[in-house]
C-alpha cells in the first residue's frame, strides 16, 4: 500500500470538528444512504426515499439525535448490467459493490467521523412510525457491538436482517472493518441479492460474539417503533411514507436543513490489522454527508472510554416538553417531584367487587403453593380483599375433556405436543366460562386473573385499582376493561382518557383507553352487563367445539411438521402454532373490534403474564400510547423512565 495511505476517519474528524459537528458527550446518529438524492425535485413526484428521510429526521430532532444522510455517487466504470443499478462504492481488493455495501462506509463515518456513541442505520424504506419511543427502545435488548433484527417476514431461522442496524462505538468499527473486508462467494455478491447479508448469514458466522439479533415485533409489533417496508410492499411504501410525514406536521428536506456536505471517500480498505478501515486515495469518487444536529444537546454524558447502558440514553422529547415536564425528567435521583414524595393522590373506597383467581395446581409445587393460599394472601395484600380461587378446568383430563366437548377428544391429533397445546387451550376457555356462569347471577362486576399474572409495583396498584372502581362505577357504557393485554399495538389508540394521578412521571397515573385488537386474557375486569353478553354469545358458548373443528387434520394441512418442541418453532410462527395456539381471546379480539363488547385498555398496563416480564417483544412494562398523557412529548419522557425501570421486582 503506498504511503499516502491515510487514515480515512481521522481526517474527516479533524474536519469535523473544525466545523463544529463534535458533540462533547453522549451522542446518537441516525444514518442514511443512497445514490438518489433524499430532496424532493421540483414539479416531479417525491420518492418514498424524500418521505422517509424527512420523516427519520423529523424523529431524530425531536429526541435530540443527530441525522447524517451519504448520497452515494454511481461509479459507471462498475455498472452492473448497464440497465441495473450501478456500483456506489469500491473495495480496492475485491471490486465495485452496490450500495447496499455503502451503508458499511456510512455508519462508519458516524461513528469514527462524528464521534458517535451510538448509530442506527435506517434503509431508504425504513421510517420512525412515533415519537413515544427514542432509540433505548431498541439498544436496552443487547450491549453488543451491533444488533440486527431477524429477516421478518421471510422468517428464515438464524438470518439476520441488515435493514435496521443498532451500533456502538467503539466495538463497532471493528466488527465494520472485518464486515467490509469479507468477500462472499469471491465477489459473486458484490452486486447481486443479498449483498451484504450474504457475508453475515456465510462468512462470519464466527463474529456470533459480537452481533445479536432480536425479535422484529420491535419494528412491527405491539410498540411499532419502525415500519421497514419489505419489497412484497413496495407499492405501499410511498403512501405510507407521506402519511407518516403528514402526521408529524413536518415538510420535505431541502439543502438548507443540513450543514455544508462534507466529501467522503467511497472506496476503502482494511488496514493491517484489519481494525479499522483507511481510505483508497487513488478512487477520486466522493460522497457527500449531509448533516443535521440537533438543537438541544442530550442530557446524559459518556465517560471516557466507557459507553453509557441504555438506560442512561439521552432522555426522548424533552425539548419539546413543558418546561415543567423537562425540568421534572432532568431531575434523575428526584423522579417523584423536588421534596421527594411520590405524587400518591388521595385514595378512594377500597377495591371491593369479587375476584376470580383461576387455578390449575401442579404437582411441581409446594402444598401452600398447589393450594393456593399464598397466591390468595399475596392478592389481599394488593388490596383485593374478595379473591377466591376458582379450580381450573383440566384440559389434559381425557374424562374432562369429552365433558366439555359432547363426548369429542384429542386422540386424532398424532403428535403428544400439538394435543398438549390444544388441551390448555380448551382448558383456559372452559375455565373463563365457569368464572363468568358462576358470578353472571350476582349482578356485580367480576376481575378474572388467571395464576400466572404479575404485578410490579404493589403500592400503586393498590392506588390505581381503587381509582379504576370509583371511575367505572359512575358509569354504564362498558363491559370489559383489560387491565393487561398483549398483541395491542400502541399506535392503534386513538382515545385515551385520564383516570388517576395524571402528572408526570407518577406512578401512579392510570389511563383508560380505546381497545382496538388486544389479546391475551390474564386479567380481564367484567361489568355485569359484560358478563351477560359472554354468557348468551353463542360463538363463545361453543368455542370449545368450533376449536376442536379446527384441529381436525391439522397435521396433514401442515404437511407433518415435528413433534417434538423446539423453540425455534414457536418462533418462526408456523402454520401448525397459529391454529393450535388461537385461544378464545381471538374470538374476544373480534367481539372487541365489532364493539359487541364494549373494551377499554389501563395504560399503564396494572397486570401482565409473568413469561412477558422481560420479554423482548411482549413485554409493555409501564408504557403507555401517545394518545394518552399530555401527548407525545410527555409519552416519550414517560415511556424513556418506564423503560429504565423495566425489569423491576415482581411479585406474585
Amino acid at each position: 500500500m503506498r504511503a499516502a495511505v491515510i487514515l480515512l476517519l481521522g481526517t474527516l474528524a479533524a474536519t469535523a470538528t473544525q466545523q463544529g459537528t463534535t458533540i462533547a458527550g453522549l451522542n446518537l446518529t441516525v444514518v442514511m444512504g443512497d445514490t438518489r438524492s433524499c430532496f424532493a425535485d421540483d414539479g416531479q413526484q417525491p420518492s418514498y426515499l424524500a418521505y422517509t428521510a424527512a420523516v427519520n429526521l423529523d424523529w431524530a430532532m425531536a429526541h435530540s439525535y443527530s441525522f447524517a444522510f451519504m448520497e452515494l455517487p454511481c461509479l459507471e466504470n462498475a455498472s452492473t448490467a448497464g440497465d441495473g443499478p450501478c456500483a456506489a462504492c469500491l473495495h480496492p481488493q475485491h471490486g465495485a459493490r452496490h450500495p447496499s455495501w455503502c451503508k458499511l462506509l456510512a455508519v462508519y463515518f458516524a461513528l469514527d467521523a462524528l464521534r458517535t456513541d451510538l448509530c442506527l442505520w435506517m434503509d431508504s424504506d425504513a421510517y420512525f412510525k412515533t415519537v413515544a419511543l427514542d432509540a433505548s427502545h431498541i439498544f436496552r435488548h443487547s450491549d453488543r457491538a451491533a444488533t440486527f433484527f431477524c429477516n421478518k417476514p421471510y422468517m428464515r431461522q438464524g438470518k439476520l436482517n441488515a435493514g435496521v442496524l443498532a451500533l456502538r462505538a467503539p466495538a463497532a468499527r471493528a466488527f465494520l472493518t472485518k464486515w467490509w473486508n469479507a468477500n462472499p462467494g469471491k465477489g459473486a455478491f458484490n452486486n447481486r441479492h443479498d449483498f451484504e447479508q450474504r457475508a453475515l448469514s456465510k462468512d462470519m458466522r464466527h463474529f456470533g460474539a459480537q452481533t445479536d439479533m432480536i425479535r422484529s415485533e420491535i419494528l412491527s409489533g405491539k410498540d411499532e417503533l419502525i415500519d421497514h417496508v419489505a419489497t412484497f410492499r413496495s407499492a405501499q411504501r410511498v403512501p405510507l411514507a407521506r402519511a407518516a410525514l403528514e402526521r408529524r406536521g413536518a415538510r420535505l428536506l431541502s439543502p438548507a436543513d443540513f450543514e455544508a456536505p462534507l466529501p467522503v471517500s467511497v472506496a476503502a480498505l482494511a488496514n493491517r490489522q484489519r481494525t479499522a478501515l483507511v481510505d483508497y486515495s487513488l478512487c477520486s469518487a466522493r460522497a457527500q454527508v449531509y448533516v443535521r444536529h440537533p438543537a438541544a444537546r442530550p442530557l446524559a454524558r459518556a465517560q471516557p472510554g466507557k459507553l453509557l447502558p441504555p438506560a442512561f440514553l439521552p432522555l426522548a422529547g424533552v425539548r419539546q416538553a413543558p418546561a415543567a415536564l423537562a425540568a421534572s425528567a432532568r431531575s434523575r435521583k428526584d423522579p417523584e417531584g423536588e421534596a421527594g414524595a411520590p405524587r400518591k393522590p388521595p385514595l378512594p373506597p377500597p377495591f371491593s367487587w369479587p375476584v376470580a383467581l383461576i387455578w390449575l395446581p401442579s404437582a411441581k409445587t409446594s402444598a401452600r403453593t398447589r393450594g393456593g393460599i399464598d397466591a390468595i394472601g399475596r392478592l389481599r395484600q394488593l388490596g383485593v380483599p374478595r379473591a377466591q380461587l376458582l379450580p381450573a378446568v383440566n384440559g389434559a383430563d381425557p374424562a374432562e375433556l369429552r365433558a366439555l366437548l359432547g363426548g369429542r377428544d384429542l386422540e386424532h391429533l398424532r403428535c403428544r405436543i400439538h394435543a398438549k397445546l390444544a388441551a390448555k387451550r380448551i382448558g383456559v376457555w372452559a375455565s373463563h366460562m365457569r368464572a363468568v356462569d358462576g358470578a353472571v347471577a350476582s349482578g356485580e362486576p367480576l376481575l378474572v386473573l388467571e395464576q400466572d399474572f404479575a404485578v410490579r409495583d404493589p403500592e400503586a396498584f393498590r392506588s390505581q385499582l381503587s381509582w379504576l372502581a370509583a371511575n367505572l362505577t359512575a358509569r354504564s357504557d362498558w363491559d370489559m376493561v383489560m387491565l393487561g393485554n398483549c398483541l395491542e399495538k400502541l399506535s392503534r389508540i386513538s382515545r385515551c382518557r385520564c383516570v388517576a394521578a395524571c402528572a408526570p412521571l407518577s406512578r401512579y397515573s392510570l389511563w383508560l383507553g380505546d381497545a382496538k385488537k388486544p389479546g391475551c386474557t390474564h386479567a380481564l375486569l367484567f361489568s355485569a352487563r359484560g358478563l351477560r353478553k359472554m354468557a348468551e354469545s353463542a360463538p363463545m358458548r361453543e368455542w370449545g367445539v368450533l376449536y376442536w373443528n379446527m384441529t381436525l387434520g391439522v397435521e396433514e394441512r401442515t404437511r407433518h411438521p415435528p413433534c417434538e418442541w423446539l423453540s425455534q418453532l414457536r418462533l418462526k410462527k408456523q402454520e401448525w402454532f397459529r391454529i393450535l395456539n388461537a385461544g378464545h381471546d381471538q374470538l374476544l379480539r373480534h367481539m372487541i373490534a365489532t364493539q359487541e363488547l364494549v373494551t377499554f385498555e389501563a395504560w399503564p398496563q396494572l397486570v401482565e403474564q409473568r413469561a412477558h416480564v422481560g420479554h423482548r417483544s411482549y413485554d409493555y412494562g409501564s408504557l403507555i400510547p401517545e394518545a394518552c398523557a399530555l401527548g407525545a412529548a410527555y409519552a416519550a419522557v414517560a415511556n424513556e423512565r418506564a423503560l429504565r425501570t423495566r425489569y423491576s421486582r415482581v411479585i406474585l
